[in-house]
């Protein structure tokens, strides 16, 4: 069964909120974000998640690019503001469980310069890829669908 997750956008002058992982040897990093519980927005789950992870507090501006995977799988993708707070891997973050449990896995919140976003691997690469467009573009006003490549 799908499950659909929501991630945050976070801009900050001239860098970028995301979580830099290792996982079982490979490195790459991902938007801070994760799977939408039953009975959660997926605005809600945006919010959630990134506190989780990153001790940061949001603003959410709108929801800028929606995929959907062909399992029917649904990512969200939300334009962001800092609000507040400094970051720090919280104590009770449940990603620190995964560390403990298996030692090839690690997940270090950073604000990254966006100048350097096409040189990382970050998944979803095609929302990397747009994301870079819009910063030198602008952003769109609307919902931006995109689709996986693989």
């Amino acid at each position: 069964m799908p499950r659909n997750r929501s991630a945050g956008i976070i801009l900050k002058g001239d860098e970028i909120l995301l979580m830099h992982r290792f996982n079982n040897g490979k490195e790459y990093y991902v938007f801070p974000g994760g799977g939408i519980e039953d009975g959660e927005s997926p605005e809600y789950t945006c919010s959630r998640e990134v506190l989780e992870e990153t001790s940061i507090q949001i603003s959410i501006k709108y929801e800028i690019y929606h995929m959907e995977s062909t399992d029917g799988t649904q990512l969200y993708f939300f334009l962001c503001t800092h609000k507040g707070g400094e970051i720090s891997f919280p104590k009770n973050a449940p990603e620190r469980l995964h560390m403990k449990k298996d030692k090839s896995q690690t997940y270090n919140p950073l604000w990254f310069p966006i100048e350097n976003l096409s040189e990382i691997t970050l998944h979803q690469m095609e929302v990397r890829d747009q994301l870079i467009l819009d910063l030198k573009g602008g952003f769109p006003e609307t919902v931006q669908n995109i689709n996986f490549l693989n």
